[in-house]
């Protein structure tokens, strides 16, 4: 679950990027889906390998 966020960059079974106030955060594992998304979280579910923190 990832919170605060302020949208997908990018999207696709193998990566997810996520834009939040100060960081970029990218999951990137298999089948990788957005199980839940609103204002304030995301949910990503499937096979995660990695996850990458970018400072903005």
């Amino acid at each position: 679950m990832i919170e605060s966020h302020r949208g997908i960059g990018a999207y696709s079974e193998e990566r997810i990027t996520v834009l939040c106030r100060k960081n970029t955060v990218t999951v990137e594992g298999i089948g990788l889906q957005l199980h839940q998304m609103d204002r304030s979280r995301i949910v990503i579910t499937g096979t995660i390998r990695a996850v990458l923190l970018e400072r903005n």
